[in-house]
Formats: C-alpha cells, structure tokens, sequence
C-alpha cells in the first residue's frame, strides 16, 4: 500500500492542462505528510517556472493498492495552489524539465525508473536545447529533498509489475523533454 499524490497545472505553458502523480511507500509517514513533501518539492522549483503556470498540489490523496493499481480510499488535505515566479518569458509547453528516477531495483534484468516531468520553463534557463545549471540546480536539489525527506518514502509505481519501489537518485535530464500523453 501506498499514498498517490496528485499535482495538477494549468496556464498557457501547458496547453490546458497537465497533471503529475507521485507515488508513496505508506511505510514513512502519513498521507498528509507524503502530500507536504510534494508542496515543498513544488515550492522549491516554482523559482524557476513561469509566472503564467499555476501548481496545485490537490486533495485528496489517493490510498494507493500496488499490487492491484487500484485506489482503495482517500484522505483528506488542505490543497495547495501557487505560481510559478519566473517572469522570463516561457519555453514552449513541449519544452518541459525531466527528473528521471532510479530506485537500483532490477525486475526481469531491468531498472525500475521512473520520471517527473516540469513544465513552465522559461526561456532564460535555457541553451542549446537542454536546461541551464539555474534550472537543473533548482530540481536537483529539490528531488534529492524530497528522496531525503524523513516523513515520506518517494516510489515508482509499476503497473507492468505491480510494484511500488523506493527511490534512491534522481537526476534532471541535460535536455529538454515532451511528455505527449498521461496515463491513469
């Protein structure tokens, strides 16, 4: 069992709309406290992101069943809604930061990864196709916050699997990224 976290954006550097779901091992902490990691993790990057993205990080969390992929109920939060705070002008919403996740867990002789995609990039923290070090300093340090973090266990849920598994590193990919689609 786990907790899901669910993050929605919305503003033009999004095309109506992008959603980000963040995964927890129950172990560590409460559903409350899963939910304050992922507002401090947003709050730490929303430095970099442009002022016309909105981040809310929204209620309820979901109490999450890996071995099923099912929600089996839901807590109560407070949501938590901010703006980005870069007034640079913004990348195009294809042009999106990448987390990728490593937990060193290997299933079938593969990696069990997993990725965080950021939108709201500005062109100011950009060159020659990938992020600058203002950016990619910002969501390094902020996922490694938030791997450390003592109240929450940060996971990647598989589906292929049906598995949730720690995470023990993440890293911001040296270029940027296009999420096409998200999947429940």
């Amino acid at each position: 069992m786990g907790y899901r976290v669910t993050t929605l954006f919305s503003g033009t550097p999004v095309n109506g709309g992008g959603i980000c779901r963040l995964y927890f091992d129950e172990t560590a902490g409460t559903a409350a406290q899963a939910h304050s990691a992922v507002v401090t993790f947003w709050n730490a990057i929303r430095v970099r992101l442009t002022t016309a993205l909105t981040i809310n990080v929204t209620s309820p969390v979901d109490i999450w069943n890996f071995g099923t992929q099912q929600v089996t109920s839901q807590v109560g939060v407070v949501a938590v809604a901010a703006a980005g705070t870069n007034g640079s002008e913004p990348l195009p919403p294809a042009n999106q930061a990448r987390i990728d996740l490593s937990t060193g867990v290997f299933v079938n002789g593969h990696q069990m990864k997993g990725r965080i995609f950021v939108p709201g990039c500005v062109e100011a923290d950009a060159a020659g196709g990938g992020p600058l070090i203002a950016l990619t300093g910002v969501t390094n340090a902020a996922i490694s916050a938030l791997i450390a973090d003592a109240n929450s266990t940060l996971s990647v849920n598989s589906p292929t699997y049906m598995q949730g598994t720690p995470v023990t590193s993440g890293l911001t990919w040296t270029k940027f990224a296009v999420l096409r689609s998200r999947r429940d």
